[in-house]
């Protein structure tokens, strides 16, 4: 499991909600092919009822979107 940070970071990658509320540059609408592809990869984990913390990407199957989150990340 990831490492839970307990102090504030103070690095240049660091930001708070106040510094973004009028910013919009970061944020990504997605189409409706894929909101689609979630639901469908949702279904698919859903049918073969996995437990959430058992999921890897290979559960998930995101072929178009996968290759934007890898961009935007």
């Amino acid at each position: 499991m990831a490492e839970i940070l307990t102090e504030i970071v103070h690095h240049p990658s660091a930001w708070f909600g106040r510094d973004l509320v009028n910013d919009s540059s970061w944020i990504v609408h997605l189409g409706r092919s894929h909101l689609a592809e979630i639901a469908t990869a949702v279904e698919s984990a859903t049918r073969r009822r996995l437990p959430f913390a058992a999921l890897t990407k290979d559960d998930f199957p995101l072929p178009t979107l996968g290759p934007q989150l890898r961009q935007w990340q």
